[in-house]
């Protein structure tokens, strides 16, 4: 089976068993570790939910990946500009349960994403990845994602790059 997205416009659009997900994508370290972010203590619930309400409301659009009604991930897409605002675009970000890797679904869901976006007045989208990504580097490079740039060492801790990708639409 295929997983589908949903656009999500705000945490009344989801049911507990949604927020439980995204609270459970927070507290997998195997998923902050690829997002490079230092998780100290379990996030509750209540500050997922808090965290999901700001990324929904700064998100030009917020997605829900399901696959057989589970909420297994999502995608966060804002706003990006080149040329002073003239060329409009996006950052993207995403993250799976741990536990659906490796089978499929991030490009799977990545290529409806792009679809989406193609019908819209995007012309581009942007995404940061660590150099120790390397399954998203791979990811990305499947579907046409090209290097734009790099800060060296970005991460003094494990001595990462961040890389910058672009896809023009």
């Amino acid at each position: 089976m295929s997983p589908e997205i949903k656009i999500i416009k705000s945490t009344e659009d989801m049911d507990i068993l949604d927020i439980k997900s995204i609270n459970n994508i927070r507290n997998d370290l195997k998923v902050m570790t690829k997002l490079n972010v230092e998780q100290v203590s379990k996030e509750s619930i209540e500050n997922s939910k808090l965290w999901l309400s700001y990324k929904i409301k700064k998100a030009i659009y917020f997605f829900g990946v399901y696959l057989n009604d589970e909420l297994i991930g999502f995608f966060n897409i804002d706003n990006q500009k080149f040329g002073d605002g003239i060329i409009p675009g996006v950052e993207v970000g995403f993250a799976l349960k741990s536990s659906y890797w490796g089978k499929g679904f991030g490009k799977e869901t990545f290529k409806k994403v792009v679809i989406f976006l193609r019908k819209t007045n995007c012309k581009f989208i942007v995404a940061r990845v660590l150099s120790s990504n390397k399954s998203s580097l791979r990811l990305f490079q499947t579907l046409d994602f090209i290097e734009a740039g790099r800060f060296s060492k970005i991460d003094l801790r494990k001595g990462d790059d961040l890389i910058f990708l672009i896809k023009y639409l």
